[in-house]
């Protein structure tokens, strides 16, 4: 996929068209200043590519940035932050 924009909109990250994303992270809002990841979906043609991390990583940035604290259901992102320093200032464990 040449366009790896990542776009925000609604509760989700994503690249590609809104409605049909080739990938995204979604979250659902969990009080004031708290949020829950709880989907990353990459197609097939995308994976191998590092492309959920970088919707993580682009959540994570937007989180710091709205001083929001960041819990996750998803497997994936459960994984990837929970023992990982470099969340730890949004991380909720």
């Amino acid at each position: 996929m040449e366009n790896l924009e990542i776009l925000h909109k609604g509760n989700q990250f994503y690249i590609g068209d809104e409605n049909d994303p080739a990938a995204f992270i979604s979250y659902v809002p969990s009080g004031e200043k708290k949020i829950i990841i709880d989907h990353t979906i990459v197609k097939k043609e995308l994976e191998g590519q590092g492309i959920a991390g970088k919707l993580l990583d682009t959540l994570v940035e937007w989180a710091r940035k709205e001083d929001i604290s960041v819990l996750a259901t998803c497997g994936y992102a459960v994984n990837k932050m929970k023992d990982n320093p470099e969340y730890d200032d949004v991380y909720m464990k």
